[in-house]
């Protein structure tokens, strides 16, 4: 089967309410994520805010086949202007 449209879209969920109350603060607050850039120096293995491409912009991408079925991936490290974002 081929893919016959790419499409990056605007895709706007209802925002989701814990139901419970969190029991500890997550791990990306405090401890730094093993990435494969931390082992380069200039690069530092800090908190995912400081690491290239974590923390950007949701972007969805509509994808159409050609026998007319879709879905909806989508990335998190999409900088504004990507994908005409």
């Amino acid at each position: 089967m081929k893919i016959k449209v790419i499409r990056a879209v605007n895709l706007h969920l209802p925002p989701v309410k814990p139901r419970t109350s969190p029991r500890r603060p997550a791990s990306k607050s405090y401890a730094p994520r093993a990435l494969p850039m931390s082992k380069y120096p200039e690069w530092p293995p800090g908190l995912p805010g400081d690491s290239p491409g974590i923390g950007g912009k949701t972007v969805w991408v509509q994808v159409v086949a050609e026998d007319g079925t879709w879905g909806y991936p989508f990335t998190r490290t999409a900088r504004e202007g990507v994908l005409g974002a």
